[in-house]
């Protein structure tokens, strides 16, 4: 009983320096100085990197008070860059943690003693467990978050085309216009840029709001998105008014060419006007759901079989966004701070424990037995 209760004591020391444990200055022989500081002992705790859902009903105010496509650009922009960075406090993790497992590994190699060689090859195996994990879990997030920054980008560049168009002004070619023969006049049109803007720009999503609230998109559920078929209502339609004509009798819009039959020039100048309508009604985004309820994010709105397939895409982008926010879901292990109860209860690491030096070879699975079986 013995071996077995102060396995998790021993394990716990072979994280720390030995010169700290039996008062010496040096570490085992050939070691390094970088070493011998790896091994001072750790915190008890485990830090978890991870965005934490939001449980309430509350969702993104921010978000909610998108009303135009100038809106929902910046909204959306931001929220690139939001799911984007979601990983790097994983990665960072990750780039510890294979530090410290080569410092484990370095240790064991030039530790003279058998038995912490066997508890320092257990840690270096127990980083890798966690190190394997945390690289499977950080690949699938850049996979789904690149998925996801494409399909938000698709959005923007339709908004931004959307936005240029809009500003589209037809105007005559006055010294274009030509005529064919005694009876036909053929009037020169030309197209340019030169049409007001059809919302004000907002640089950033902070700015949606009128008191510069910044958005909360861990709150995110829903998004506001232009759908592909209101598009087309920001461009506006032009009537041409050709005046200086007699004789008209005012028909109905259907009637009008009809009608030219029976008029003249009045002989007093004619002059040609280009008019554009006005661009209202303005798109209102459509409400989106991301997620099936506010308080739950693990569930998706929308189902989707076949991306390629889908025809709605602004569904599928909302679909896209709720599994990039679910993909940065996952905890990845701080390696630089283990505490001895809890890999005393990694069953990874007790078998490599058990199966490396005959002095553990007894010690109970943590899983199985009673309390006084277990690794104490």
């Amino acid at each position: 009983m013995q071996g077995k209760t102060s396995f998790r004591r021993e394990l716990l020391l072979s994280h720390t320096a030995p010169g700290k444990r039996n008062g010496t200055k040096g570490f085992a022989k050939g070691a390094s100085s970088t070493g011998q500081k790896g091994f001072l002992v750790a915190t008890a705790v485990f830090l978890f990197m991870k965005i934490t859902p939001s449980a309430s009903e509350e969702t993104d105010a921010v978000g909610d008070a998108v009303n135009d496509i100038c809106k929902e650009e910046s909204y959306l922009r931001d929220l690139t860059t939001f799911i984007t960075n979601a990983i790097a406090p994983h990665e960072t993790a990750a780039e510890k943690g294979e530090k410290r497992q080569g410092r484990w590994r370095m240790a064991a190699a030039a530790t003279t003693g058998v038995e912490r060689r066997c508890l320092l090859t257990a840690l270096e195996g127990y980083a890798q467990e966690k190190l394997d994990a945390a690289q499977r879990s950080i690949k699938h997030a850049r996979e789904t978050i690149a998925t996801a920054a494409e399909a938000i980008n698709r959005q923007i560049g339709k908004i931004q085309a959307t936005r240029l168009l809009a500003k589209t002004a037809l105007k005559e070619k006055a010294s274009s216009h030509t005529t064919t023969s005694t009876t036909q006049l053929n009037i020169a049109l030309e197209r340019d840029l030169s049409g007001t803007d059809y919302c004000t720009d907002i640089k950033t999503a902070k700015d949606i709001k009128a008191d510069n609230t910044a958005p909360t998109f861990a709150k995110l559920h829903q998004l506001k998105l232009t759908k592909d078929d209101d598009i087309h209502k920001a461009i506006s339609d032009f009537t041409v008014k050709l005046k200086g004509i007699a004789g008209f009798k005012n028909a109905a819009p259907a009637g009008a060419f009809d009608d030219m039959s029976a008029c003249a020039m009045d002989g007093s100048g004619e002059a040609l006007t280009i008019v554009p309508n006005a661009k209202a009604p303005k798109i209102r985004p459509s409400t989106i759901s991301v997620f099936k309820s506010p308080a739950d994010r693990t569930a998706c709105m929308t189902a989707v079989t076949n991306a390629n397939t889908h025809a709605n895409t602004q569904k599928l982008l909302a679909y896209h966004v709720c599994k990039a926010l679910q993909a940065t879901q996952f905890t990845t292990t701080d390696l630089e701070s283990l505490d001895g109860k809890q890999l005393a209860e990694s069953s990874s690491v007790v078998n490599a424990v058990r199966n490396c030096h005959p002095k553990y070879q007894q010690i109970a699975d943590p899983t199985t037995g009673d309390d006084s079986s277990k690794i104490k």
